[in-house]
This record gives C-alpha cells, sequence and structure tokens, in this order.
C-alpha cells in the first residue's frame, strides 16, 4: 500500500508530461506512435514508462504501461497505466493508408484500482484521473486531463482539495496550455493547526527539446495562503506564490531564468515581499543531456550512488561538457518591509575563451579543485537599507562582520569577487590556500569519495 499512496499523487505529473508528449502518441502507426510515445515521456520525466502489453485492432487498440521510478534491475512498479485507442476513417498518406483523428483515453489501470481501492475511495470521482486526447487530421493534439477531487477525514485530520484539470494543444511540437490547481484545505484537531489554498494556476508554452529540456515559459500562482499553528503566536499568510521560468536556445546553448516570488507576506516576521531568482548563461545542450542521462541511471537510494566507483569522474566529465567557457549561473535575493530592501547577488562563471588559458577546452582537463578554480571568476553584492535590516537579527551580525561589509547610516554593503585562488571580501583579501586547509590539490574525484 505504502508505494500506492506515493505513485498516486504523481499520477498528476504523469498527466502533464503525457500532454507534453502526445504529439508522437498517435500517428499513422499507432504502435509504433505508442512506443515513441514512452520513449519521449522517458525523456521528460524522471519516472521511467515500459511497455507492458500492447493489442492492435482496426478500429481500436489497447495498451498497457508500468511506471517505475527508475531503470535499476530491483525498481519496483509504482502503478499501471491503460491506455484505450480509438481510430479514426483511413486515408491515403504520402507513405500509404493513414490512420486519421484518434481519440486516446488514458486511466489508472484496472489492476491497481482494485489494489488501491482504500486509497482510491478517497476520490469523488470513481477514478483518480482521465487523460482525453484529441488528435485532428492535421496533427495538433488537444488534451484534457482532469484530476479528480480529494476528500480526506480520519481521527481528526481533514484533508479537501477540489482537483486539477489543464488543458493544453501541440502544433509542431510546440505545446500551449493552461490549467487549475484547485483548492486546498487542512486541518487537525490534534494540534489545532489548520492550512489553506485558494484556486491556484498553471500556464506553459514552451518547445520541447528531448531529455527533460524545454524552451519557451510556465508558470504557477497559488493563491491566499493562509497557516494556523500553536507553534506561531499569529496566523502566517500569504497574497500569492509566484513560480515562473523561461529559456531559449542559442548556438546549442540554453539561456534560462527562473523565480520564487512570495508576495503580500504578513507574519512575526518583518518581512512583506521575497524573492530568489536564478540564471543561467550558455549552458552546453548536448552536456544537458549527457548529465540527465547519467543521473537518471543512478538508484533511487545512497547505497546504490556509493557502490558506484566512477561516479564522481562521470559527474565531473558531465559537467564539463555541460559549463563550458563562457557559461554562467547567477543567483539573486530580494526582500523588503516597511523601512526598505535587501538585495544580495552572486554570479559564477567559466573565463571565456578570449582569456588567458582558455583556449580549446580546459574543462575537460580539470583534475584538482585548483585547476577548476583557475578557469572560474565569481563576483557578488550586497546591498541594504540599514533600517530594513534594523528590524531583524541580521544587522547585529552584520555590524560585527568588521572590514567584510561597509555600513553607515543609510546603508549595509559589500562586495565579493575571485581573484585566481584568491577571494576578495569588500577589499579584504582571503587566499583559498588556507581557507581550504592545502585541499586545493586533491583531486576532485577523490573529495567526492570522501
Amino acid at each position: 500500500m505504502k508505494k500506492r499512496i506515493i505513485a498516486l499523487p504523481l499520477i498528476a505529473g504523469v498527466g502533464a508530461a503525457a500532454i507534453a508528449g502526445t504529439s508522437q502518441y498517435a500517428g499513422t502507426q499507432t504502435e509504433g506512435e505508442y512506443h515513441r510515445l514512452l520513449a519521449q515521456l522517458n525523456d521528460l520525466t524522471p519516472l521511467v514508462f515500459i511497455n507492458e502489453e500492447y493489442a492492435s485492432g482496426l478500429t481500436t487498440s489497447a495498451a498497457v504501461t508500468k511506471v517505475l521510478l527508475s531503470r535499476t534491475a530491483d525498481a519496483e512498479v509504482l502503478f499501471r497505466l491503460q491506455h484505450d485507442i480509438e481510430h479514426g476513417t483511413m486515408r491515403m498518406g504520402t507513405e500509404g493508408v493513414d490512420v486519421g483523428a484518434v481519440t486516446i483515453h488514458t486511466r489508472l489501470h484496472e489492476q491497481d484500482v482494485v489494489q488501491s481501492s482504500e486509497l482510491l475511495a478517497k476520490f469523488v470521482d470513481d477514478s483518480p484521473f482521465s487523460l482525453k486526447t484529441d488528435v485532428k487530421y492535421t496533427g495538433e493534439i488537444n488534451n484534457h486531463l482532469e484530476v479528480s477531487a480529494l476528500a480526506i477525514s480520519e481521527e481528526g485530520v481533514a484533508l479537501n482539495w477540489s482537483g486539477l484539470t489543464l488543458d493544453a494543444s501541440t502544433i509542431d511540437g510546440a505545446t500551449l496550455g493552461k490549467g487549475s490547481l484547485g483548492t486546498l484545505d487542512f486541518s487537525d484537531e490534534s494540534s489545532a493547526g489548520m492550512a489553506s489554498m485558494q484556486d491556484s494556476q498553471f500556464t506553459m508554452d514552451v518547445q520541447f527539446h528531448g531529455d527533460q529540456i524545454y524552451t519557451g515559459t510556465s508558470g504557477f500562482t497559488f493563491n491566499d495562503i493562509s497557516i494556523v499553528s500553536p507553534a506561531m503566536p499569529v496566523p502566517v499568510s500569504l497574497a500569492s506564490i509566484e513560480i515562473t521560468g523561461a529559456s531559449d536556445l542559442q548556438d546549442d546553448a540554453v539561456n534560462g531564468s527562473s523565480s520564487v516570488r512570495l508576495n503580500g507576506i504578513k507574519s512575526p516576521l518583518p518581512l512583506n515581499n521575497a524573492s530568489l531568482e536564478m540564471q543561467i548563461d550558455r549552458f552546453m545542450i548536448e552536456g544537458i543531456r549527457q548529465y540527465h542521462k547519467l543521473v537518471s541511471s543512478f538508484g533511487v537510494d545512497v547505497e546504490s550512488l556509493s557502490a558506484q566507483p566512477d561516479i564522481g569522474s562521470a559527474l565531473i566529465s558531465a559537467v564539463g561538457e555541460m559549463f563550458v567557457p563562457g557559461s554562467a549561473i547567477k543567483y539573486a535575493i530580494a526582500m523588503d518591509n516597511s523601512e526598505g530592501e535587501v538585495m544580495a547577488d552572486i554570479r559564477l562563471a567559466m573565463k571565456d575563451g578570449s582569456a588567458e588559458g582558455m583556449s580549446g577546452e580546459p574543462q575537460k582537463n580539470i583534475v584538482t579543485g585548483r585547476d577548476l578554480i583557475n578557469l572560474l571568476t565569481l563576483d557578488g553584492s550586497l546591498n541594504a537599507d540599514t533600517a530594513a535590516l534594523a528590524q531583524t537579527p541580521l544587522v547585529a551580525m552584520l555590524g560585527g562582520a568588521g572590514d567584510f561589509v561597509t555600513v553607515t547610516e543609510e546603508s549595509i554593503t559589500s562586495e565579493v569577487s575571485l581573484w585566481g585562488t584568491t577571494l576578495v571580501v569588500n577589499g579584504v583579501e582571503l587566499p583559498l590556500d588556507t581557507l581550504s586547509g592545502g585541499m586545493l590539490d586533491i583531486p576532485l574525484n577523490d573529495l567526492m569519495t570522501l
């Protein structure tokens, strides 16, 4: 039963992944397209999709897919999907007879329904989820995904979720979709705790490139979140949580950004809004593919990783194919309250090909930490209104940081940079040879196995 409980919440993600991949699901030969769907789903998600059974017919076909967490020999089947395929009329195509419009109904396999009957009884509808896919003659794919409402009430604990809906269209590999993530209410009589979230939304406008690589935009918005707990002196609420992502391809490299924003915070902390943003520049797409394939080959437990002696060198090699001269990653944090703002950022980059010693592919010759650091640049900054930080314990910590920060009545600032193996913080030089305790010359592969 435990694996069923873990598996069912993943169904919504499976359906969303299927929506992005169903352009490959139905085509001229239904069985061939079904197997191409599985290959695409294996690229789209961290789950593993394997065909268990396929039965073809003239007007209808049926298939069963088993879903696992990994490809390891001892991986358990999380659940199975049943696909009922209704063929449309046939027509002459460029390569012979083509199957026309197709409708595909996907649901949880009956075997899993029986074995998970106790848990499935908590869903309002008979089936926990359903996915309907309509394929037009033009190749356009329209999908409608529904995850049933859920109602649980046991031993003083109540959970009510209104369910999920998602509509998406795929044309020429591009998927445009939007949906509702529903409302959520939770309460626990024993602790007098409560939590709720009002109707929340999801949007996407993406192009799929394989191996979980997308370009385009996507976003989640969770509205009107509130939490009540005896452990907190007052209730905590947020007007919204926004999660966004955007990326594009340029010269076989991915550039992208993502962010998490907490808006309208009401809590005991002196904080009104907060955000975390990440940006990547020139991450090579083939390196990303290699990294994903390597990580997906790992088992799901720590013991299976430690049993692979070459894991360190394999990871270093994969990162070296992805993070190349000119690649960069940046993080930025911003917070504000009634007295002002606090902003901090840090950017780590590999020197571009015009820098001394950067010709060719120097990242593939990295052995030690010193080799790595000599290829990198690092820059960071802190800019805060003193009045804003004065409302928090951080002002005392930063006030005692000596020369590492500059403190005035109006602001607290600092800058960080990396020069070779010397870290410079607000003008103070800190040799990494000293800070690392002599570990810079140890092979990175050895450090990863310590």
